[in-house]
């Protein structure tokens, strides 16, 4: 003869909570690290971009400073 519980079952509400606070905090920590490894990228792209455009830039002035002025 099967054994029947008259109580309730066991629910394990606050074993669950914790862990989806452990995995909310694992998305969180991993997050961070994905976007301290990708500002090293985004520095580097940008330091490049601003470089290429101000030498573009000066080099252009320059060009335009050295043409004599137009005759009238």
């Amino acid at each position: 003869m099967p054994y029947h519980s008259t109580s309730k079952p066991y629910r394990p509400r606050g074993q669950a909570l914790v862990e989806y606070a452990l995995i909310i905090a694992l998305i969180g920590v991993g997050s961070i690290l994905a976007l301290q490894s990708l500002s090293q990228s985004v520095d580097t792209t940008f330091t490049q971009s601003t470089s290429a455009i101000t030498s573009a830039t000066t080099a252009g002035n320059n060009y335009r400073m050295a043409q004599p002025p137009p005759t009238p």
